[in-house]
């Protein structure tokens, strides 16, 4: 294990998560959330392994699991619609938070979206299959055996699948220090550290992935502060 690692993931309720919706923090929370993914950089980094989709297998229908309002999948449209025109992107969450204006934003970039509201271990048992599934920093929110059952649904439901979360380091754990000279307020602070104690090293993704032939894997640190997954059927 890298000796900037940290030893063990440590899994604890967010406070973001614990808010209702409508709530002054929780609307400034997932702000500051934007501002802390514009700073990691795990737009840039879903969009590059996106990109890396082989020739002919643009996806048509896209699902991204713990979506929220839907604005980090918008930053992602925004840099693949040059290559993916025609996008049907189903927002998976337990809340609807998705605004008019971003479902005309998406639109601009010829998306169409949709919004699954449903508990996200009910919906990976489900039978709707996608070309690609994505997700942003939702992982790490689940216990590990947690984590390996939704993998396990996930598999069953699509031929690629992305996830950005956050990378568990000592050097993440020290930016969270920096995260108010970003403006960020006490909820997104206090669940940045969180975040990090709960994130992801080494290979530990792929260990949760359902074992068996016909998928290729690719786990790395894409940054210092973001771990990066990739699953392809192949």
């Amino acid at each position: 294990m890298n000796t900037d690692t940290l030893a063990c993931r440590t899994v604890t309720a967010e406070l973001l998560d614990q808010l209702p919706p409508e709530h002054k923090q929780a609307q400034r929370a997932r702000r500051d959330l934007r501002r802390i993914n514009a700073f990691t950089g795990n737009a840039r980094e879903m969009a590059r392994a996106l990109a890396q989709m082989p020739a002919g297998e643009q996806p048509l229908r896209l699902a991204d699991i713990g979506g929220g309002d839907g604005t980090f999948l918008l930053h992602v449209a925004r840099r693949m619609a040059g290559q993916w025109p025609r996008v049907r992107a189903t927002i998976v969450d337990r809340r609807n938070l998705l605004t008019p204006r971003t479902i005309d934003q998406f639109a601009a970039l010829g998306w169409e979206t949709a919004v699954a509201q449903a508990d996200i271990f009910a919906w990976v048992a489900g039978s709707e299959t996608f070309d690609v599934i994505t997700t942003n920093l939702f992982l790490h929110h689940f216990q590990d055996e947690q984590v390996a059952r939704l993998l396990s649904g996930i598999a069953g439901r699509c031929r690629i699948f992305v996830a950005c979360e956050p990378s568990r380091c000592k050097v993440a754990l020290t930016a969270v220090r920096f995260l108010l000279l970003l403006g960020c307020g006490r909820v997104a602070r206090y669940d940045a550290r969180l975040s990090v104690l709960a994130g992801f090293a080494g290979g530990e993704l792929g260990a949760l992935w359902p074992a068996g032939t016909g998928w290729q894997l690719h786990e790395t640190s894409g940054s210092a502060y973001s771990h990066s997954f990739s699953a392809r059927r192949i």
